[in-house]
């Protein structure tokens, strides 16, 4: 619990996920604003621009043919006939420039004043309040010929008030939609990490219950997907660990009583010999000499099983020819079949398997002592075969005889024994050990009834 607060501490002492999903959330709604933002000022600056043009265009339409037609019927381009025939066209948002072809100023008028072009100091002046006018000029033509030049010039889209009240309308709009967007961006993204943030607390305070010992914490179900599969996870760890807890009880208390029985019978009998009231012959030895072996194999087992269920346990696999693995297998009980009266029958098959010969020999071999150990029927039968298929490469071991159904859930948990093997020798650890080495292959082993035939079934990956 130390590790767990301290690390709780330092969580607490750093930003938290939610407050950087926050902040995450609400830059991205300020960089969204400004860039809309910014798009909206730059769509209007070439509004503006191309308004401009086009007014300018629109203008040089209205008076070139006016000026061709004053050309035409003067032969020249007199000031006083181009005033007379622009005039109605030129106002006070309207500037104009008239050149003949050599370039000399025949026409000036600025925003709806005309200026004599025969004023040379005049005429500089005036032009130098126009820094655009002297762009490119509209050429006049006429007959093929080039007349005259025409330079133009209306007040900017900016210049006009109408047009002034209309841009900052609409800067005022899009200045106050962006603020309303940034304010309903941060209240959303608040509200969405609060949430978030109250649903992820729930759940680490139950986590956190959960690692104190408590094994009644309620992970409600909601949310985001990943804090929902987190909760899920958390229910799934607490049912768990309630479940080893419980079978860790229960271990214990079948520990204590395998080894109080043995414990206590070896103590009574020593102590007699001891007091003299029990007599020291061979026969009593050799029966307490049985019940250390008893105490031996349990230890041993015990020992097995634990290492065979640490996260260290590796298995050394190569390929094994399940002809010379049944043979081997089979041989070690052919003696037990005879004293027992159990016909023993293998059926070797499969082809080459991948696995760790030594464990699987004491797997397979486990099963079989409890096939050996359960057989019933008036000709009691086991048989050991392999085979393989999709799914993988399989051992198979049938006895003559069933056990109860609620019992088939448990016969492989540590210690258990069931109704048919009281009396019966063994740990209780046979089955628990042949599952732990099933499990260190990739396997998976069960056991099922039917007919009069009990079946456990081993199955190995395939490979």
């Amino acid at each position: 619990m130390v590790g767990f607060d301290e690390g709780r501490r330092r969580m607490k002492g750093g930003r938290s996920l939610f407050a950087r999903a926050f902040l995450l959330m609400l830059l991205s709604q300020v960089i969204l604003v400004a860039g809309l933002s910014g798009v909206f000022v730059l769509a209007v600056q070439r509004s503006v621009e191309s308004w401009n043009i086009d007014r300018g265009q629109q203008l040089q339409n209205l008076l070139i043919p006016e000026i061709s037609e004053v050309y035409r019927t003067q032969g020249r381009l007199p000031e006083t006939y181009l005033h007379r025939a622009l005039d109605p066209f030129i106002t006070g948002t309207v500037s104009a420039y008239i050149t003949n072809a050599t370039g000399e100023a025949v026409y000036l008028n600025v925003a709806g004043q005309q200026y004599s072009v025969h004023d040379p100091v005049v005429l500089q002046e005036q032009l130098e309040t126009l820094p655009d006018i002297m762009g490119s000029p509209a050429v006049i033509l006429e007959g093929g010929s080039v007349v005259g030049y025409l330079y133009t010039d209306t007040r900017r889209f900016r210049e006009d008030l109408t047009n002034q009240r209309l841009l900052q309308s609409l800067f005022s709009i899009a200045l106050g939609g962006s603020l309303a967007a940034l304010v309903g961006a941060f209240l959303v993204a608040l509200l969405f990490s609060r949430l978030m943030a109250r649903q992820a607390g729930e759940l680490a305070r139950g986590i956190t219950e959960l690692a104190g010992g408590s094994r009644t914490v309620l992970f409600r179900a909601g949310g985001p997907v990943e804090l929902q599969e987190i909760a899920r996870s958390a229910a799934v760890l607490q049912t768990q660990l309630s479940r080893e807890e419980e079978l860790r009880r229960r271990w214990t208390e079948d520990i204590a009583h395998d080894l109080r029985t043995p414990v206590t019978a070896l103590k009574t009998q020593l102590e007699g010999m001891t007091e003299g009231y029990i007599a020291v012959t061979p026969q009593r030895t050799e029966l307490l000499f049985q019940e250390v072996l008893r105490i031996e194999r349990l230890v041993t087992d015990l020992r097995d099983l634990s290492q065979m269920e640490s996260p260290e346990a590796s298995v050394t696999m190569g390929p094994v020819d399940p002809g010379a693995f049944i043979t081997e297998v089979g041989s070690g009980y052919h003696a037990r079949s005879r004293e027992q009266g159990v016909e023993l029958e293998v059926e070797a098959g499969g082809g080459v398997f991948s696995g760790d010969e030594h464990l699987l020999r004491r797997a397979v071999g486990n099963v079989l002592d409890n096939a050996f150990r359960h057989a019933r029927g008036e000709a009691p039968k086991v048989v050991l075969r392999t085979r393989r298929d999709t799914a993988g490469f399989w051992f198979e071991v049938e006895n003559s005889g069933e056990i109860a159904e609620v019992e088939l859930s448990r016969v492989f948990d540590r210690f258990y024994r069931g109704a048919n093997a009281t009396g019966s020798p063994g740990s209780g650890l046979g089955l628990s050990i042949a599952r732990a080495i099933v499990i260190l292959h990739g396997g998976a082993i069960g056991m099922s009834c039917g007919n009069g035939v009990t079946t456990v079934r081993i199955c190995l990956p395939p490979g």
